[in-house]
């Protein structure tokens, strides 16, 4: 192995000096950035010359390429002003190495080809110092050599590359003189024809194009453009000669090129990896003037990076896609020489995308490049070009032949994703080709096995429907334990057996009223055993149960009363007198004539002979009421069926395990949920599986302090909680050691009802393994979604309970992939009936199953989540919940997870409030500090702006003592100050 002992070296003077054309500007910035080592825009160019090669002559050659192109000696820096210049030395010897791998044998020749090509490549430049090209000849065999071309990006584009190749062989063939090539336009007169063009029509038009444009469009799963790049790997898409051909077909039926078909398909890739509609990209142009003269023989960079904006419609066909994306692009092309940073400065955001699309259309002349030249040949030639984006489709047409790459940075996509990126791509280029006149929301880039994991492998609970009822299951418990614990309410313990006859003779009381299935019975009973007796018994006749809130206001609770049209409502002297005046007929349990009516009832479990019908898994169980977009409370009808089912879920899911986890059969869960809220149905499944169930008082439960003290002291297991409560129990040391006071700590807190924070999730991990996540709508019965705290190292809401569907579609209804964004479906049989009374609001958010059994239904969430690659479902937010800040897109829960890290807090709630003055909206964090700690909100502001995005910092914080909880324990927003 040999080096040419010639240094590199820069010769004294200048020639010129130069400002940089747009996309010279941006390089040099991404160069700045990323430091010398990482340079991510080094280029390379391996030629293979076969024949006798004379190596002193070939240098020769490259030195005389050099003073022929000026801009091939070009140096670039910061003057003193911040102005970015280039200049032009007026000699600057590139660097020469010579290497001989011709002892070795094949296979370690072509690895050591390999290493000395990767070291050229990761070598990087000082961009201050020219030139930005090396070379190194490296001989394998007598007569064939790799000229390996090293140089940074700023100098050229790929058209220039069979330009330098062309000229190369030439000053080869006549011994370095330049005399026998026609004159060469200096790169100056690109320059100048820059600095003639009309800045302010230009920008206008962007502004136009990219109006509305509210979001940057990013794929990648982790980071972006603005991090420190890894080196591009690449991968080819085998595209046969026949979808060629039709590509091709089409966009001359239409008016179009086959750069604009891949630009369009390009688009709805993007739609259908971010779940957007309005999306862009970047596209790399060329910008030859044809004013020039010899343009196109120019050696420089005359390329520029635009964005692309496509906004898809899911009724539009390809073929208007495609001419609309046409036209489009025809109205930029006389601006398309602006810079990328001057025209994102119009938006606003910042970095507009993460991805780019480059048509390659080269001036290569393969005849003349493989004649000889002093009997040497080009027999090959291997270009490999790096982007900082996190994917980059490039596309080149070779007479008939279309052939693609894809460049993915593997920090961000490895093999495998990429390989899946291509491969959706393809089936969205074959639906161009092949269906035309197909509306763009029914292209599918799924394929056959991917899409079988969205719709069955990740909803394989294998578990089927259920005729069981909780009311037999409490049946069949009580037989089963007749003397063990059921419920535990102001320290009184009630077994099964006198639970059960409980509820049989305030059934039996009610079937003698003529309750029957399909009846609704309003419950207005205090906190009490008393009052969950009362539920099963209203069960036990097959009618549904309607929960009143003592604490809603009157008003309310007429409109429920109006609207729901119970025939009958279950209540105390005292509760009764709180309630307005209404025709309903009222049962007061606590008069004494009822309670002797009571006492004379038989114990024994209503059978089908005692009720009007027999009690079927279809008939309604309960109606609940949840907030309305019109401000009118929606109750929603959930029937039997689904809570057997949930109850069978969970008893595999979660009680046996944790039973089986705490080597024990009886289990304590204390019961802190509203009885008015559907969230009272999880602990009560837990009773159901002969568990100890403790009705937490209503005056302990709502202090943190106290639930606390409860939990140690009574020996609880499990706690059943909102995460906003969660944190507050934490805080007051929940799952710290209790062994000084004589307690215990609970063996799992149950979370749901809420987003949980990833601090919660890492206590819950450390300390508290058994505990899981729920997640369920109201519109579903209670729980749809279920994870361990153990599945995650970050939280996610998990797996479909049992005999439940969960689909993550986008606008068109059609499964998004892995990673992608997309609003929540539920299907199975914990999907309620629908509102009562509301035969409009029914039809629009319960809607067709389209890949269940023939009259199947779902329910449409409006939660976005996404699915993990290990079948777990990510909550990302609701998107009506979504706010924008100077144009970006926020979870305000993302914001109070990062604040309540930053500043070791108890608990944040961020909001948005509109500016008064601008009208602008701002946010203001409210947060809790730990218990017996201090919060300096200047401090943890400035914390948190060294931290988040500048348009994620709160505006304003302000300290609590504890933040506002609705009834149903979830954080007041609207309670906030």
């Amino acid at each position: 192995m040999t080096t040419s002992d010639r240094p590199r070296n820069l010769r004294t003077g200048l020639e010129d000096v130069l400002p940089l054309s747009p996309l010279q500007e941006g390089l040099l910035f991404h160069a700045h950035y990323d430091g010398h080592e990482r340079d991510v825009y080094t280029v390379q160019l391996g030629i293979d010359l076969t024949g006798p090669l004379d190596a002193g002559r070939l240098q020769a050659a490259v030195h005389g390429l050099l003073r022929r192109h000026p801009q091939l000696r070009a140096g670039f820096r910061m003057t003193a002003s911040g102005k970015s210049v280039q200049f032009i030395p007026r000699q600057a010897d590139p660097a020469w190495q010579e290497s001989d791998l011709t002892a070795l044998e094949p296979a370690d020749r072509d690895a050591e080809l390999d290493r000395i090509a990767e070291r050229e490549r990761r070598g990087g430049f000082d961009l201050a110092r020219p030139p930005l090209i090396r070379l190194t000849l490296v001989r394998l065999e007598q007569e064939l050599h790799r000229l390996i071309l090293t140089n940074h990006h700023i100098l050229m584009d790929g058209w220039s590359g069979p330009l330098v190749l062309r000229e190369l062989l030439a000053l080869y063939e006549h011994g370095a003189d330049s005399a026998v090539l026609p004159r060469a336009t200096p790169y100056r007169a690109f320059l100048t024809w820059l600095a003639r063009q009309d800045r302010r029509v230009s920008l206008e038009a962007w502004r136009q194009a990219l109006d509305g444009l509210d979001e940057p469009t990013r794929v990648a799963p982790a980071g972006g453009p603005d991090d420190v790049a890894a080196p591009a790997e690449q991968i080819a898409l085998d595209v046969p000669d026949d979808l060629s051909e039709a590509l091709r077909r089409q966009a001359r039926a239409h008016g179009t090129t086959i750069s604009t078909v891949l630009q369009a398909a390009w688009a709805m890739l993007l739609s259908k990896l971010t779940g957007r509609e309005d999306v862009a990209f970047g596209s790399t142009v060329s910008v030859r003037p044809p004013e020039i003269p010899g343009v196109e023989s120019m050696i420089g960079l005359f390329i520029n990076t635009i964005p692309v904006r496509v906004r898809l419609r899911a009724q539009e066909t390809l073929v208007s896609l495609l001419t609309r994306v046409r036209d489009e692009q025809t109205a930029l092309m006389d601006h398309q020489y602006l810079g990328l940073a001057d025209i994102q400065s119009l938006v606003g955001i910042g970095e507009l995308f993460d991805t780019s699309v480059v048509y390659e259309n080269y001036p290569v002349d393969r005849e003349t490049l493989g004649t000889a030249v002093r009997g040497v040949r080009v027999t090959g030639a291997e270009g490999r070009d790096a982007t900082h984006y996190a994917l980059g489709l490039i596309a080149a047409s070779y007479g008939d032949r279309l052939e693609l790459r894809l460049e993915h940075r593997p920090d961000l996509f490895d093999r495998a994703a990429a390989d899946t990126v291509l491969a959706r791509y393809r089936r969205i280029l074959e639906a161009f080709a092949a269906s035309p006149e197909l509306p763009s929301g029914r292209v599918d880039a799924l394929g056959d096995a991917e899409r079988r994991m969205l719709l069955e492998t990740f909803n394989d609970t294998g578990q089927g429907a259920t005729d069981a009822t909780v009311v037999g299951i409490l049946q069949e418990q009580a037989d089963r334990t007749p003397d063990r614990t059921a419920v535990v309410f102001a320290g009184a313990a009630v077994s099964f057996a006198e639970f059960n006859a409980e509820t049989n003779r305030l059934a039996h009381h009610l079937l003698a009223q003529h309750i029957s299935a399909e009846d609704v019975v309003a419950l207005a009973l205090p906190r009490s055993t008393q009052a969950l007796a009362a539920l099963f018994a209203v069960l036990k006749t097959g009618a549904a149960y309607l929960p009143l809130d003592p604490d809603d206001p009157a008003d309310r609770v007429a409109t429920l009363l109006d609207d729901a049209r119970p025939v009958l409502v279950l209540t105390t002297r005292e509760r009764a007198a709180t309630l307005p005046r209404t025709a309903v007929p009222t049962i007061t349990l606590n008069d004494p004539a009822v309670m002797r009516d009571l006492a004379q009832r038989p114990a024994t479990n209503p059978v089908d002979a005692d009720r009007a019908c027999p009690l079927l898994p279809e008939h309604m169980a309960y109606v609940h009421y949840t907030s309305g977009s019109t401000g009118k409370p929606k109750g929603v009808a959930v029937p039997h069926r689904g809570l057997a089912s949930l109850f069978a879920s969970h008893l595999a899911q979660v009680y046996v395990p944790a039973t089986e986890a705490l080597g024990t059969e009886c289990v304590r869960v204390a019961h802190t949920a509203a009885m008015s809220s559907d969230a009272l149905w999880p602990p009560l499944l837990w009773m159901l599986a002969g568990h100890e169930l403790h009705l937490v008082e209503d005056v302990v439960r709502r202090d943190a302090e106290a639930l606390v003290g409860y939990v140690t002291g009574h020996g609880i297991d499990v706690v059943d909680v909102t995460p906003s409560y969660g944190r507050l129990l934490l805080a007051q040391d929940l799952l710290n050691d209790a062994a000084e006071t004589g307690g215990t700590t609970p063996a799992a807190v149950m979370v749901g009802g809420e987003a949980v924070p990833p601090s919660l999730w890492e206590q819950l991990r450390a300390s508290a393994p058994l505990s899981h996540n729920f997640y369920g709508p109201t519109e579903t019965t209670v729980d749809s979604v279920v994870a361990s705290v153990n599945d995650s190292e970050q939280p996610v809401i998990g797996r479909p309970v049992g005999d439940t569907r969960v689909y993550v579609l986008d606008g068109g209804l059609r499964p998004v992939p892995v990673g992608t964004p997309g609003e929540l479906f539920i299907a199975g049989s914990g999907v309620a009936r629908g509102y009562v009374g509301r035969p409009d609001l029914t039809a629009e958010r319960f809607v067709a199953d389209p890949f269940g059994g023939r009259g199947g239904r779902m329910y449409r969430t409006g939660d976005v989540v996404r699915w993990r690659a290990d079948g777990n479902l990510e909550f990302l937010g609701r998107a009506d919940d979504q706010v924008k800040i100077r144009g970006y897109r926020i979870e305000p829960g993302e914001i109070e997870s990062a604040v309540c890290r930053i500043g070791d807090l108890a608990q944040a709630a961020v909001i948005v409030h509109e500016d008064e003055a601008t009208g602008a909206p701002r946010l203001a964090a409210y947060v809790v500090p730990r218990p017996g700690q201090r919060t300096d909100v200047h401090a943890l502001r400035r914390a948190a702006a060294a931290e988040l995005p500048s348009h994620m910092v709160p505006t304003a914080m302000v300290v609590l003592d504890v933040l506002p909880l609705s009834v149903n324990g979830k954080v007041d927003r609207a309670a906030l100050p």
